[in-house]
């Protein structure tokens, strides 16, 4: 029986779904993608919904009814609290792992947090032609590594190694990761130029129903580009050029139309030039609390699509990275690398989920009838009703037992008193 691992990366517009065959092998490299899809979540009142639909798309292109699903991974837009995720944006849908796990009879699953799930995707990159190098630093096996990417919003993660055993016999340490979250990307903005003291108070005024506190997310991110576009213009109102002005404000993401006209815009230019310098000094930030000297990787939508602007000559990105005054030296050991891969938050999903089925095992034959049609809710309530009235059954019997146990431990201390010599 074929042993299948699904994998996810459910954003709040799109839930990217795709199977990998771990019957032969748990090393994600050697697992063949045999079905994969994109769905828009639009187009479903609840997730149940989208899973169904790929799993019986799955069945009729494998043409297997036999197959099983040891795990499950999704990397989700949101956060995870008690293996449950609410969007904020669908209110609909609320991913339970342990109703997804009873439904669709699948040994483990698991959420991951979208960025939690770009750093284990940092695992599997094929780092020569899969990142471009910035700061060949000095790498070292079994340090940390940190992942920032900024892109609709800001994300930062780290990795800790721990080493095991090498089972090939040939001496080697091998290093196994783990991926933890922070929230990295809110930490307060701390401008070092006159010109980002001036946008600081421009985003305390913009924002001020926050407390007048500013984050980083509100400069390095699209939205921030946008933000710092907007405080340049009314600084340089003289700098606008009214037909390009025009479609960045009318524009759904103006981030995108900021780097569309950066060689025709001199204001698009200075406000690329002025995130990717605050950038720089966020990853310095980040490259010293958690000191990653296996790599700080960049990643995001907003990188590896302006990539010449964190060159030396466009802007002072690595400048500001290295700039830390009496810790400098420290950071010119780091290496730092750009990640060109845009499947980073499936491919970490795809990592745990691996992980997780390396530890199942197939189902017998007594049970592998069961696995061709995912159970309906209606199912699964039925199931847990029967459960119910067990528990309730022999809690009340078990009710009946004490009681009688106590009524005739009351008689014979009755008939002892009674009868015991004065």
């Amino acid at each position: 029986m074929r042993k299948l691992i699904v994998t996810g990366d459910i954003g709040g517009t799109n839930a990217r779904l795709a199977i990998f065959d771990a019957t032969d092998s748990d090393d994600v490299c050697a697992q063949p993608c045999v079905h994969r899809t994109s769905y828009r979540n639009e187009q479903f009142s609840r997730f149940h919904d989208v899973l169904d639909t790929f799993v019986q798309e799955a069945r009729a292109h494998l043409n297997d009814a036999s197959f099983y699903i040891a795990a499950m991974c999704l990397a989700v837009a949101g956060p995870v609290v008690a293996d449950r995720v609410s969007f904020t944006n669908r209110q609909q849908w609320i991913l339970d792992a342990n109703e997804l796990r009873d439904a669709f009879h699948i040994d483990r699953v698991r959420f991951l947090n979208d960025f939690v799930s770009n750093g284990y995707g940092l695992l599997t990159l094929r780092e020569p032609d899969e990142c471009y190098v910035l700061q060949r630093g000095e790498p070292s096996a079994g340090e940390p590594k940190a992942c920032v990417g900024a892109g609709t919003g800001l994300g930062e993660c780290y990795l800790t190694a721990c080493a095991q055993p090498d089972v090939s016999g040939q001496g080697s340490t091998v290093w196994h990761y783990e991926a933890h979250a922070t929230e990295g990307g809110h930490v307060d903005f701390a401008p070092i130029t006159e010109l980002e003291l001036e946008l600081l108070q421009y985003l305390r005024n913009k924002f001020g129903d926050s407390g007048h506190r500013v984050s980083v997310e509100r400069v390095v991110s699209g939205r921030g580009l946008v933000n710092i576009y907007e405080f340049l213009r009314e600084k340089y109102p003289e700098k606008v050029q009214p037909s390009i002005d025009k479609s960045i404000l009318e524009s759904n993401d103006g981030a995108a139309t900021i780097a569309r006209y950066v060689y025709e815009c001199g204001l698009c230019a200075q406000a690329m030039r002025m995130m990717m310098d605050i950038y720089g000094t966020e990853c310095g930030n980040a490259a010293l609390k958690y000191l990653p000297f296996s790599g700080l990787y960049i990643a995001g939508g907003i990188a590896p699509k302006n990539l010449e602007w964190l060159q030396e000559g466009k802007s002072d990105f690595l400048k500001r990275f290295r700039e830390k005054g009496r810790v400098s030296t420290i950071l010119r050991r780091i290496p730092v690398k750009v990640v060109l891969a845009e499947d980073l938050g499936l491919r970490g999903a795809h990592v745990v989920a691996a992980r997780m089925a390396s530890d199942t095992f197939p189902p017998t034959s007594a049970t592998a009838g069961a696995l061709k049609h995912p159970r309906r809710w209606y199912e699964t309530r039925a199931i847990l009703m029967e459960h119910t009235e067990r528990i309730v059954y022999f809690t009340g019997l078990l009710g009946v037992l004490a009681s009688c146990a106590y009524t005739g431990a009351s008689v014979c201390w009755w008939y002892f008193r009674r009868t015991r010599p004065a």
